[in-house]
């Protein structure tokens, strides 16, 4: 059967993410996106919320992997791209830490399946986080 390995929640002030991106830039974006977030962050009419739901979601993939290594887990651990699903939908990628800790949760014999849920209504953004592992 199918297991609930980690679920996660975050809410972010949109506001706050808008004034540090004023302050820092690209070296804000730099810091807590990666190369193909930031990508998609050039494409978008309100870059404060989508920096606003990566912040949240990533806080969330951190949340839902708890019993994980967090001492290793870093902002281009969790990636979140809308780019991939033809409707936009947000896909979540783990690498470094994040997949190092998720693998020692993982049942043998199972594979992961990611699910994610971003949401905005000024001034707050959300993300919510579901990792299952689902048998070969």
């Amino acid at each position: 059967p199918s297991m609930i390995i980690g679920i996660g929640h975050d809410l972010c002030n949109i506001d706050r993410i808008s004034e540090l991106f004023e302050k820092f830039g690209s070296r804000f974006v730099k810091r807590i996106c990666t190369q193909k977030e930031s990508a998609e962050l050039e494409d978008r009419q309100d870059k404060s919320a989508y920096l606003a739901k990566r912040f949240a979601a990533k806080e969330a993939v951190f949340k839902a992997l708890h019993k994980g290594d967090q001492k290793k887990m870093f902002w281009h651990d969790a990636e979140i791209l809308s780019s991939l699903h033809p409707l936009g939908a947000p896909q979540l990628m783990l690498h470094g830490g994040c997949q190092e800790a998720v693998k020692v949760l993982l049942p043998e014999g199972h594979q992961l399946a990611y699910h994610i849920s971003l949401s905005d209504d000024k001034p707050f953004a959300s993300a919510f986080v579901v990792i299952e592992s689902v048998p070969h």
